[in-house]
């Protein structure tokens, strides 16, 4: 992603630090996440794999990643 994962939100980026235990909330202000629907071929075999939506969700979505 290069620069532009610097100007992800901070609870995303540390979600992607590849240490420890990270929850996603949303927005503190809102509590919503806002996922697009994957568009290749590939990332909805992936969003499959992973249980993810294969829609574009606007809502909360709550994980861990240990």
């Amino acid at each position: 992603m290069g620069d532009a994962f610097l100007q992800l939100h901070p609870a995303v980026r540390r979600f992607h630090s590849p240490f420890g235990t990270h929850i996603l909330r949303g927005e503190a202000r809102r509590g919503e996440v806002r996922m697009q629907a994957p568009h290749s071929w590939a990332a909805r075999q992936l969003a499959r794999l992973l249980g993810s939506p294969l829609h574009a969700v606007n809502g909360t979505i709550r994980f861990r990643r240990d």
